[in-house]
């Protein structure tokens, strides 16, 4: 059976697809790429990318003009296209920056409007790792700016958002010949790149499944994410509960992640996962960061729990750090598990607790996945038992991922280019794109006013006038219609 959701996204974005290809003034071309990759990226459409898009954006990267680079640097270049204070993508070019002796490393952004973190600019400016930025202008020249930079480095390693195509466009050229690796940090979205990208460092098994079944990359290698821990603080422990006014001798339970990670779906809402914990185990707290403390759901929790529930928005990293010290198990953020704050408590042996789902969860603890009905009796299990977490986690130290990560950049020296893909294309309901439309997506389409309102007028028309007649999507049109014309003739098309 497939899904109509997926069926329809799909053929929407072929329309746009056609557009984008058969465009030839190159501004109106981007402003539609833009807004195809935007769609593409945040709903689920049966594929994980589109091998005629980027070959069609290869054909323009012969177009911009090629300077070979004499004047080499022995270094590997890291372009990110924006850095976070949270979250563990930020995490990970911290470390490889920092920890990496072997491979020094500079630092590029193909964006700049955004504050670098102070924890990665201390880094790069210890570890003699210069951070440029592009400059504004036109797209093509800052992709001829990206190539030409990038042109001087020993590799390129890649860690950038899934709609970021400037890379493409840089490094498609026929001439290219650096190598060029991928850190796959959005597995579960559709990206650009798998015309250009040498190998995948995907974070688990299951990732690199899909990378090879969905994608057809050229090369995927294992990469685990790394962790660097310190040992829990007990004296942080008592004066950070007395500053709670939790009792020293309670359970506390910690949970983490981004708001969209706890947005419920029709199966699963972690408010009735609270529910049970608070209500089922006696002098228990319930730690959660990252959420908005103000929003409608968590208040009426709030009220309910009073200051056995503490709702504590986003955190820089070393902050969220200290509540590490009084947790005394951690429960995943459901539906969308956070994998890298999964691992950084298991790793100070704090018990973890996260629901078996299609999601690639790290090979270390995969196995500790349960059903949903055995939440509490795990809970009750690890309280009377006293157990602590005993999975594997030597590939998560930091010096077995650095020895891992020089020996996929050392053993790739040559780059291929990736032609003759045919697009992937999977709409059944258990698929894992299935599982992403509905988990992390709640089965929404989304589309970005901003990105809309950019457009033609001639092709606002043309895409509102497919999303009435295709998608059936009023209330997305109502979002985006931001032209007087277009709301004139909206009637009339929907009659």
């Amino acid at each position: 059976m497939e899904s109509e959701i997926l069926t329809n996204n799909f053929n929407f974005l072929k329309e746009i697809e056609k557009l984008i290809i058969n465009e030839s003034i190159m501004n109106d071309k981007f402003k539609l790429l833009d807004f195809y990759a935007d769609f593409a990226v945040n709903n689920p459409n049966g594929s994980l990318h589109n091998p005629l898009l980027e070959y069609h954006l290869l054909d323009i990267s012969e177009n911009i003009p090629f300077q070979f680079t004499e004047n080499k640097l022995n270094k590997s270049l890291i372009i990110m296209s924006e850095a976070y204070k949270h979250g563990g993508h930020t995490r990970i070019v911290e470390h490889a920056i920092n920890y990496s002796e072997s491979n020094q490393h500079d630092l590029l952004f193909t964006r700049n409007n955004f504050v670098v973190p102070n924890s990665l600019s201390e880094i790069c400016q210890n570890k003699q790792c210069s951070v440029m930025f592009l400059s504004d202008g036109e797209v093509m020249e800052k992709a001829k700016q990206l190539r030409d930079i990038s042109s001087k480095y020993d590799r390129i390693i890649m860690h950038i958002h899934p709609e970021d195509y400037f890379p493409l466009l840089a490094f498609g050229h026929s001439n290219w010949n650096i190598p060029i690796f991928l850190y796959n940090h959005a597995e579960h979205r559709s990206w650009f790149g798998i015309s250009i990208v040498d190998v995948v460092m995907d974070l688990s098994s299951r990732a690199k499944t899909n990378s090879l079944k969905y994608r057809k990359i050229l090369k995927s290698e294992i990469l685990d994410i790394p962790i660097i821990t310190s040992e829990i603080n007990r004296s942080k422990n008592e004066i950070l509960r007395e500053q709670l006014n939790i009792d020293k001798n309670s359970v506390v339970f910690l949970s983490g992640g981004s708001p969209y990670k706890y947005s419920a779906t029709k199966e699963l809402d972690f408010n009735n996962v609270v529910d049970l914990i608070l209500g089922n185990i006696y002098n228990s707290y319930f730690v959660i960061i990252g959420i908005n403390p103000e929003s409608s759901e968590w208040v009426k929790m709030k009220n309910k729990f009073q200051n056995r529930l503490i709702l504590i928005e986003q955190l820089e990293y070393c902050k969220y750090l200290e509540y590490l010290n009084i947790v005394n198990i951690y429960i995943d953020s459901m539906p969308v598990s956070g994998f890298t704050v999964l691992l950084e408590n298991a790793m100070r042996t704090i018990p973890i607790i996260f629901l078996d789902t299609q999601a690639s969860f790290p090979d270390s603890i995969v196995d500790e996945a349960i059903s949903y009905n055995m939440i509490l009796k795990k809970v009750e299990k690890i309280i009377d038992n006293g157990i602590t977490q005993e999975v594997n986690l030597e590939n998560h130290k930091i010096e077995n991922f650095i020895y891992k990560y020089n020996n996929i950049l050392d053993s790739n020296l040559i780059h291929y280019r990736n032609l003759n893909v045919n697009q992937v294309v999977d709409f059944s309901e258990n698929s894992f794109i299935r599982y992403v439309l509905k988990d992390v997506y709640k089965d929404k389409i989304t589309l970005d006013k901003s990105k809309f309102s950019i457009l033609p007028f001639y092709y606002k028309l043309v895409l509102l006038t497919y999303i009435i007649k295709e998608l059936k999507e009023p209330l997305v049109i109502l979002k985006i219609i931001v032209d007087d014309r277009i709301k004139k003739l909206i009637k009339k098309l929907i009659k």
